[in-house]
């Protein structure tokens, strides 16, 4: 099953908490989806697409990295 995290950001960069959860999340085996959501976050998006455990990162409404 798929795993959604919504990435906590201050539009440059994603916050730790947020990298913990996708550390935590990829433990389970699953693919991980992360959303980046806000205005001007397209920097953080870039920032959350960066882990080779994220399967993909959503910002602005479109995909900026689909593995």
């Amino acid at each position: 099953m798929t795993t959604l995290l919504i990435a906590e950001h201050d539009n440059a960069s994603i916050k730790d908490a947020t990298n913990k959860a996708l550390t935590a999340a990829s433990a389970l085996g699953a693919e991980v989806h992360v959303l980046v959501a806000g205005e001007n976050a397209k920097a953080a998006a870039d920032a959350a697409a960066k882990p080779a455990e994220t399967e993909m990162a959503l910002g602005h409404g479109q995909a900026i990295r689909d593995a």
